[in-house]
């Protein structure tokens, strides 16, 4: 079973997009897929820029859990300001 989740994850973090990310880390998070989970965080990351005008950053702040919205700003500022 453990392989099928590690290859779920895999085949998720190949498809991440700005517009599929915040959902899948919300999905990473309820169902305890570390890689996924931080495979989405260094996405994010990446991203940090766009992520802010993405139309689902509002949704995602009103439906996940605080402490994950704080990674995903924390993660963010890292990239953002070199922090």
């Amino acid at each position: 079973m453990s392989a099928l989740k590690a290859e779920c994850e895999r085949q998720l973090s190949a498809k991440l997009t700005i517009d599929s990310v915040l959902p899948i880390l919300q999905f990473a998070d309820l169902n305890s897929a570390a890689t996924l989970l931080e495979n989405c965080l260094q996405f994010v990351g990446v991203h940090a820029s766009a992520m802010i005008d993405a139309a689902a950053w509002e949704q995602f702040t009103a439906v996940a859990r605080p402490q994950l919205v704080s990674e995903v700003l924390a993660r963010m500022m890292t990239t953002m300001w070199n922090i």
